[in-house]
């Protein structure tokens, strides 16, 4: 494909994006997503490591006006607090166990959600038959959700480690949860989703764009 035809593109992705964008915000599709995350995330990330519990929630209503839209509540706790809190209960001669979980908020649609918008762009604005514009949406969709969980799971990695003296559950090797972080901090931009979706639908439409760009020829 020549330089022309490239930019072309980027210029009809770009106009795509808009649009899905908007037609999402008048569907409500956030709402939609935010729910799935939700779903998806107490599914998969419930238990972690040896003893670690997370819970996604919604924003409890009387602290919403201190959130923004969408944004999602997450709770770490784990068996060796809850087990710490019995026995102090125990020797206190208490009848109610107490402990408190650690929270955190993060924005499903800001983080997570816009990316499926610019993944169905792309495959829209690839110039492939619409079949091989399926196959592609598929095999990038399913590649995309598995770099999701990656990135879901090194988040509750991070921050199980930072509070590993709270919880027991998690890395202790300081350089390698700095390493982590460090990674973490990379794969939260919007941008290297983006790339990342690039990258994945390319692989998947190789073999058609190969062939498409030897008829130009």
């Amino acid at each position: 494909m020549k330089n022309n035809g490239i930019f072309k593109r980027a210029l009809i992705l770009v106009g795509i994006y808009i649009i899905l964008l908007g037609l999402v915000h008048l569907f409500s599709f956030q709402k939609i997503h935010h729910q799935y995350f939700i779903k998806k995330n107490n599914f998969f990330f419930s238990t972690y490591g040896n003893g670690g519990k997370v819970s996604f929630l919604e924003i409890p209503k009387a602290q919403q006006n201190r959130f923004m839209e969408y944004d999602v509540l997450i709770k770490l706790s784990s068996k060796q607090q809850r087990q710490r809190a019995i026995k102090k209960a125990k020797r206190e001669r208490k009848t109610n166990i107490t402990y408190q979980p650690v929270q955190y908020d993060i924005n499903s649609w800001a983080v997570y959600g816009m990316l499926y918008v610019f993944l169905v762009a792309l495959a829209i604005a690839l110039p492939l038959h619409w079949k091989n514009k399926l196959l592609t949406l598929a095999g990038s969709f399913v590649l995309l959700e598995l770099f999701f969980l990656l990135k879901m799971w090194v988040l509750l990695t991070l921050k199980f480690s930072i509070w590993y003296k709270k919880f027991e559950v998690g890395w202790t090797n300081g350089f390698l949860i700095d390493l982590l972080n460090y990674f973490l901090i990379i794969i939260t931009y919007p941008f290297f989703g983006m790339v990342f979706i690039v990258i994945v639908s390319l692989l998947f439409s190789s073999r058609s764009l190969l062939v498409l760009s030897k008829k130009e020829l």
